[in-house]
């Protein structure tokens, strides 16, 4: 019983990540112009969400923005 509630509570943390993520993609495409041609270290949006809900520290990526 146990496992199916950490099992739903990961489906509604990806659910919520993914919905707050999608309203702030304008603001991730604003980010990209603005470091255009440059190398940046850059967590997404669903990530940091996830991590602040799961109490753990955002997995970081090194993107080059096209």
């Amino acid at each position: 019983m146990n496992l199916f509630f950490i099992i739903i509570r990961y489906l509604c943390v990806d659910i919520v990540a993914d919905h707050i993520s999608q309203a702030f993609s304008k603001k991730i495409r604003s980010d990209q112009e603005k470091f255009k041609g440059k190398n940046v270290l850059l967590a997404t949006v669903k990530q940091r969400i996830q991590a602040k809900l799961n109490n753990m520290s955002p997995s970081v990526h090194l993107l080059h923005v096209k």
